[in-house]
């Protein structure tokens, strides 16, 4: 089973990625998150059109 855990939701028009924040890494997480907004910032969509969008979200 692997250490990470994320889901993928996608819609009509969008691709949206979810990553589970890990609490035990807060440096890493803090330059994750700086990461992610940066492929955000570069709108990627793919060949259809569909935005994908990067999230980071509380570990649950």
């Amino acid at each position: 089973m692997s250490k990470y855990s994320r889901t993928i939701t996608e819609t009509g028009n969008e691709r949206i990625i979810k990553l589970t924040k890990n609490e035990k890494e807060p440096e890493m997480m803090e330059k994750l998150i700086f990461g992610l907004s940066a492929l955000n910032s570069s709108n990627i969509n793919n060949i259809n059109g569909k935005k994908y969008l990067f999230q980071l979200s509380g570990n649950n």
